[in-house]
């Protein structure tokens, strides 16, 4: 048994004497009631006493225990009433407080001697009416205790507001006379409250403006003291104040390249990032695109870009050939114009005839573990594949030939079904299929695509066999008349990499295979070249003529056109899966670096083959100098591409050879600052520049903050002593008339 000491640690005090309105309340144990009955039946924490008398209290605590005690309390006097106001201020100014307490009683011996004013920030006041400065924005609760002559006192709290300030702010930069410089608001303001009012000073005298970003041309050159007030909706304001240079010139932008798209490039999907290397002096660009190469009429222009790249939606132009430039703006609107390039604009059913378009990645419906149920038809004609057996659904995999995915499969029952594609079995027609292929089992005859997967149909077709490892093409299965086939071993059963299959029938005439872009085989055979039975059309089909299995790879793109397309139109969509697949190298922007230790330059993991200007045929190269670097690369469908870049280093750096006038002098400034750079020049000094008078060859070696080092290379500075040679000859006399020569 354990006994609860809960009454003997309750008290009220000592019987006291006060002022009548003053309180009573426990002086020991408050901390473990949970619940008061006093004797008037209220339960609050204290009760207010206003009569002589004996008081008491019954308190319980959490076990239920109960203790009792009792106050007499005698009335002294009676308590003034404490009452006070104030205002809501911004931060920064002063809350005012404004006493409104009265006495007791109207009498002139009873009136308010004493106030205690506590602000809620620690610290206090003594007077009757002060003003106070809050440390920080926020609430404060502010409690104001006032004492009669009568010894009698009383105490009030309120809360008090002190309001947070917006921040103007505001970036300045350099402007010039007679062109618009636009000024962006970035002022901010804690929530809730939200900046309702912008007021710009333009600093000249003349301009001012109450618009959130204004543009603001000057007409004369100086220095600006630009200001900008912003007011938010608690009523609050703050101002800042900038200096803004003007100046009534500025040098020319420089010559710059473009960087992406490339030339003749074929751009799919609709975002296509532009991309520019920077042009020196330059503050803003444009982007121009036109469908003429004179760009006569421009059908894009986006202006005021302030970065060297822009991410443009394609979806607002036309399909077909345009093309685009950059121009480079320096500060006072000075331009340069760059070079132009021309990009088509693609997908299948640009070409005429397109009655079949499925592309991985987009239109393909799987569940959480990727099997895929449907393929969806990306031309107008709805002949969606599909497979809603689970066991039997390919797989989609992202990310596998460069960024773009697949879909897989196993080379067991794995097959998507299609519909009749009308009028196929009759006419000529063109397929593309992009294609990859696992290890085959020997004697495997696996269709890739076919239509009417019975004898009597078309067959696009992997044979594995020992001696045949290859890709065949079936007409009505009859063979080896009606079967086009590319060479043995060309595809071979343990797999082969990622490939652009091209097939065109022309009916009754000719049919060719091509792959990646090159032809592969051809053959006027009329059991091949004829017509078939059409029916549904079937991806990834084991067949129904003996053959054991499945294709067993991956499948990206397959399109169909019921047309014979004309070489232009077959080689434009084979350049179109091939920029979608396997895009041209592409090294990005030129690089300026701010040290000198070993940058890594890449073209990238996805390439076969690789030839930089350094002789490395690595995918990565280390630089350690400055200079223009290029790199020759082969795609996984054989295609080379080639890009060039230049790497800079901060600073100015003279080398070759100069020659200056005796007495002239030379300076070498490298414009690199000694705090982040040390330099050892070949005469022994280490200032960040070297005046040169003499004669001789010149170099420095330059550290930065990374201890990487730089051997500039060598200036061969030439005196020119003229001056030494050049002679009036000794003074002399002679008669008028005559004439002094050297």
């Amino acid at each position: 048994v354990t006994i609860d000491t809960f009454a003997l640690l309750v008290s009220l005090g000592n019987d006291t004497s006060f002022c009548s309105g003053n309180s009573i309340t426990l002086q020991q144990g408050d901390s473990l009631v949970t619940q008061y009955l006093w004797l008037d039946n209220s339960t609050g924490s204290s009760l207010q006493i206003n009569t002589t008398g004996t008081y008491w209290v019954t308190v319980t605590d959490s076990l239920g225990c109960s203790a009792t005690d009792s106050i007499a309390v005698g009335i002294t006097g009676t308590s003034p009433t404490a009452l006070f106001s104030h205002d809501s201020v911004c931060f920064n100014d002063s809350t005012a407080f404004t006493d409104l307490s009265t006495p007791a009683s109207v009498n002139s011996f009873d009136s308010i001697i004493g106030w205690e004013w506590v602000f809620g920030d620690g610290d206090s006041s003594f007077i009757q009416g002060p003003s106070h400065l809050y440390p920080t924005p926020g609430t404060y609760n502010v409690s104001l205790t006032i004492t009669s002559d009568t010894g009698c006192a009383a105490v009030i709290s309120d809360t008090v507001l002190v309001k947070a300030n917006p921040t103007a702010e505001f970036d300045v930069g350099t402007a010039c006379i007679d062109n618009p410089y636009q000024f962006y608001d970035s002022s901010q303001v804690s929530l809730p409250d939200s900046i309702i009012a912008w007021s710009w000073d333009f600093g000249d005298g003349v301009g001012t403006s109450v618009e959130q970003s204004p543009a603001y041309i000057y007409a004369g050159s100086g220095n600006m003291d630009v200001t900008l007030a912003v007011q938010s909706s608690n009523e609050c304001v703050d101002t800042v104040i900038y200096q803004l240079t003007v100046v009534d010139s500025a040098s020319n932008p420089t010559t710059f390249s473009l960087i992406s798209p490339l030339d003749n490039s074929i751009l799919t999907g609709t975002l296509e990032n532009f991309w520019w290397n920077s042009s020196a002096n330059s503050n803003s660009y444009s982007l121009q695109i036109a469908s003429d190469s004179s760009f006569a009429v421009i059908d894009t222009l986006i202006e005021m870009i302030n970065a060297t790249s822009y991410e443009f939606d394609l979806s607002s132009l036309s399909l077909g050939e345009s093309y685009w430039r950059v121009i480079a703006y320096n500060l006072c609107n000075d331009s340069i114009t760059s070079t132009s390039r021309r990009f088509t604009v693609f997908d299948p059913a640009f070409i005429g005839g397109n009655q079949l378009w499925l592309a991985a990645d987009i239109g393909v419906t799987q569940d959480i573990s990727n099997n895929v149920s449907l393929w969806s038809d990306q031309s107008v004609n709805g002949n969606d594949a599909q497979q809603l057996t689970g066991s039997m659904q390919p797989v989609f995999v992202d990310s596998v030939i460069h960024t773009k995915p697949v879909l897989r499969f196993d080379g067991g029952d794995d097959v998507l079904e299609g519909g009749v594609i009308a009028g196929l079995d009759s006419s000529s027609f063109t397929l593309y299929i992009v294609s990859s292929g696992a290890t085959q089992a020997v004697d495997d005859f696996a269709n890739i695509f076919s239509i009417n997967h019975f004898t009597d149909g078309f067959w696009f077709s992997r044979r594995a066999a020992l001696s045949e490892q290859l890709i065949r093409v079936y007409n009505n299965y009859s063979f080896p008349s009606g079967a086009l086939s590319t060479d043995s071993n060309s595809f071979p059963n343990s797999g082969y990499p990622p490939t652009i299959f091209t097939y065109t029938k022309d009916l009754d005439a000719v049919s060719v295979l091509y792959g990646n872009g090159t032809l592969t085989t051809t053959s006027t055979d009329p059991a091949l070249n004829s017509a078939f039975v059409n029916s549904s059309y079937v991806i990834g089909d084991v067949g129904s003529v003996g053959i054991s299995t499945a294709i067993q790879g991956d499948i990206a793109e397959i399109i169909l056109y019921d047309t014979l397309l004309t070489d232009s139109s077959r080689v434009m969509v084979e350049q179109y899966l091939r920029y979608k697949y396997a895009p041209p190298v592409n090294l990005g922007p030129d690089i300026s670096l701010d040290g000198f230790c070993d940058t890594a330059l890449s073209a990238g993991e996805r390439f076969v083959d690789y030839l930089w200007s350094t002789g490395e045929t690595t995918d990565t190269i280390t630089l350690d100098q400055p200079g223009t670097y290029w790199v020759s690369v082969t795609d996984i469908f054989g295609y080379t591409s080639s890009d060039t870049m230049h790497v800079y280093y901060r600073g100015n750096y003279l080398s070759g050879d100069s020659t200056i006038c005796l007495g002239d002098t030379l300076q070498w400034a490298t414009g690199l600052d000694t705090a982040y750079y040390g330099f050892l020049w070949s005469d022994g000094s280490t200032g960040s520049g070297l005046a040169i008078t003499q004669g001789d060859s010149y170099s420095a070696i330059i550290t930065d903050t990374l201890s990487c080092i730089y051997s500039t290379d060598t200036l061969t500075v030439t005196i020119d002593t003229f001056s030494l040679l050049v002679s009036l000859g000794n003074d002399t006399s002679f008669c008028s008339g005559n004439s002094i020569t050297l």
